[in-house]
């Protein structure tokens, strides 16, 4: 017997940057992706990254680009001139330390600045 999937609710009162956040990183895939580039010494390639990660071009290359889109994680050439050029990716820290800092006080209950205490 086949049970269908619970539909996702947005809970009442989640910010919209934490629902961003989770949305964003919220799979293994791109978890790695970020802690790969993190630990480099430098920008890596997208084969680079696929040989590291262990997943395939296009999905690997279609998570690049939901971290990019997020402002997580940079390309060396933009999007509509990588045709053909060897793609250099690096992280953006700055952006990922204000992204788990915003989750990590959701979900430890610290209010943020902009937001009434309880």
């Amino acid at each position: 017997m086949m049970f269908p999937m619970p539909t996702l609710v947005m809970p009442p009162g989640m910010p919209e940057d934490v629902v961003s956040a989770i949305q964003t990183v919220g799979s293994r895939l791109r978890t790695e992706l970020l802690h790969s580039l993190s630990r480099a010494d430098g920008p890596l390639s997208t084969p680079e990254l696929v040989a590291l990660v262990k997943a395939n071009r296009i999905t690997t290359r279609d998570n690049l680009h939901a971290l990019e889109d997020a402002g997580l994680v940079r390309a060396n050439f933009p999007r509509h001139e990588r045709g053909g050029r060897k793609v250099l990716w690096s992280v953006d820290q700055e952006k990922i330390n204000e992204l788990a800092e915003r989750w990590k006080s959701y979900v430890s209950a610290v209010a943020s600045p902009d937001e009434p205490s309880s």
